[in-house]
Parts: structure tokens; sequence; C-alpha cells
């Protein structure tokens, strides 16, 4: 996001991406700090929610965030001069909407996980699987 910082004109928009750059950055920090301290059960508790739940719904947020951050970038290389800063930040903007829509879907496939087991469905049945030679 520095790239955009020294673009020589700044379109609309650019604020958006300032925005979802720095409260990212933010709630990443508050996220390490809780589990830092160890009292991320203290702030999120189990019977309200449980920790795959607000990982997923913040990548979720993350993505939809950056993916409209790319458009403003390409928007704003498009409409200037110098296009350079502006396809910096779209591919890293592009980058993190990769990185949060896998862990978005990473930790839904967690929480079902854990919904499952929580229903009792610990067990898989393993009839009809293959072996391979072992006993």
């Amino acid at each position: 996001m520095i790239s955009v910082g020294v673009a020589a004109y700044k379109p609309p928009g650019t604020e958006f991406i300032w925005f979802t750059t720095t409260l990212m950055l933010i709630i990443g920090l508050v996220t390490i700090v809780l589990f830092v301290l160890q009292i991320e059960q203290l702030v999120i508790p189990n019977r309200c929610c449980s920790w795959p739940v607000f990982e997923t719904l913040y990548s979720i947020l993350a993505s939809i965030l950056y993916f409209v951050s790319v458009w403003l970038c390409v928007n704003g290389a498009e409409n200037n001069d110098d296009s350079t800063p502006f396809i910096v930040a779209a591919f890293f903007c592009f980058a993190n909407f990769i990185v949060f829509g896998f862990n978005s879907v990473l930790f839904l496939r967690i929480f079902l996980t854990e919904r499952r087991r929580a229903d009792g469905a610990g067990s898989i049945p393993t009839s009809g699987t293959p072996n391979y030679g072992s006993p």
C-alpha cells in the first residue's frame, strides 16, 4: 500500500484501499495479541461461537474488502499517467484476496468438522476402503 501512497495522483477510492489494509492489519495484530496472551477463550467463549467461526467471518470480510480494493487499484491504474504504483498495489491486494479466500474455505471446513463431531458423527465408517495390504 506504500506504492499507492507514492503515486502523484490519487483517484477517489484510494482511502478505501488504505482503510482495508489498516483494518486488516489491526484485526490481525489484535488476534496475535489474543493468542500470545492466551485470552481468546475469555474474549470469544465457546458457548457463543468457536474460533473457526470468527476466523471464517473475518476472512470472508477481508476477501470482500480486498476484492473491492483490487478493482479500485485497477481503476486507478487506468486513470493515471504513472500506473506502476496502482499495478503493484493491485497485485498485493489480489494476493491478499486469494490468501483470505483460502483461509475462509479452510476455517469453514474446520468449523463443519467440529460441528459434525459435536453432533456425534465422530467415527467415519471405513468399510469398503482399500487397505493396500495393511492389516
